[in-house]
């Protein structure tokens, strides 16, 4: 092992002074390998990802874990999975990739509340983050936290569970990937007494803790919600409302997979990859020039500049076409 490093990186009369990794033929494979790998991720990235289901299968479980790591820096308890908010996400994320459109509220008019209602999922809290064109997940979490709204969603202390939703479609002409990530917090449920009386109703009063999410302005970026019964399934002739607890359909926080984590975020694959055969290449140069530093050859030093650039130049194409173009709202 020693003798092969030595060969390869080390100038010494064995090697006539020209490590191996700065000749001709490792150089043209090294090119090769970068360049190749720079082509394979573009076509995942484009081609893969949004005409097949596979982010679908390893998005979610991934940004579910990356929320949590974010919240549990924050000292905020660990959202769980909610399958009824996995439901309506997955809804709202299909709904927008089959439409065609990017925004909290759909071209007919229907709000976040309305995917959470026909899920029939019932809260006190409730908020969404939605993306597109992310294909990996580390930089789909990390843009949310940069975004002060969005951050808040993912760090807000009222929130319990959590529900994903991806779906690929058409968004102006080009295939791409949805995101919907939905935070809730489920509503004691109201149920009335078998008491009634034929005069006037007595008025209701709604728990303080809805009465504050009313006082809440409602923003694009950030959605909180009232749990939507209160004021329309009351009869007027119940004369008082009990609370209980309303089960909710919870499993634990699924703790996804190395393989999971790595598939879904090719960006920082290649980032990690790149950076190590840079700093390879680096070092090669380093000892080329200063261990006979009398003895150079020229050639060596300039394919190794060359590499350092190719990698550079194929890193930094690859991460604008991933980054530039997406978005979140």
């Amino acid at each position: 092992m020693i003798s092969l490093l030595k060969k390869y990186f080390i100038p010494h009369g064995d090697n006539e002074h020209k490590p191996h990794v700065l000749r001709k033929q490792a150089t043209l494979f090294i090119a090769t390998f970068v360049l190749l790998f720079g082509i394979i991720f573009l076509l995942q990235t484009f081609i893969v990802f949004p005409k097949t289901n596979f982010l679908a299968a390893v998005f979610p479980n991934v940004v579910v874990d990356l929320t949590n790591s974010n919240r549990g820096s924050a000292g905020l308890s660990t959202l769980q999975i909610n399958s009824l908010l996995e439901k309506a996400a997955q809804q709202k994320a299909q709904d927008m990739a089959q439409k065609g459109y990017f925004d909290h509220t759909s071209p007919e008019g229907k709000t976040p509340w309305y995917w959470l209602d026909k899920a029939g999922y019932r809260y006190s809290y409730a908020g969404e983050n939605i993306a597109i064109h992310f294909y990996d997940s580390q930089d789909l979490v990390k843009s949310w936290m940069n975004s002060s709204s969005h951050r808040t969603n993912i760090l807000n202390k009222n929130f319990t569970e959590i529900g994903i939703g991806v779906a690929t479609g058409l968004y102006k002409g080009k295939e791409t990937v949805y995101i919907v990530q939905l935070f809730g917090k489920p509503t004691a449920a109201l149920a009335k007494t078998t008491e009634l009386k034929t005069e006037q109703a007595t008025p209701i009063e709604i728990i303080p803790e809805i009465k504050e999410i009313l006082s809440r302005e409602i923003s694009s970026d950030m959605f909180y919600a009232k749990e939507a019964s209160i004021e329309t399934t009351l009869p007027k002739t119940t004369t008082t409302i009990q609370a209980h607890e309303e089960p909710t359909i919870n499993q634990p926080v699924f703790q996804s997979s190395l393989a999971q984590r790595l598939s879904s975020s090719p960006r920082v694959i290649l980032k990690y990859l790149y950076f190590f055969l840079f700093i390879i290449i680096i070092l090669a140069l380093v000892l080329n020039i200063f261990i006979k530093i009398r003895i150079q050859h020229p050639p060596l030093i300039i394919n190794g500049l060359l590499l350092l650039f190719l990698i550079t130049a194929v890193f930094l194409i690859n991460n604008y076409f991933m980054i530039s173009q997406s978005q979140i709202l």
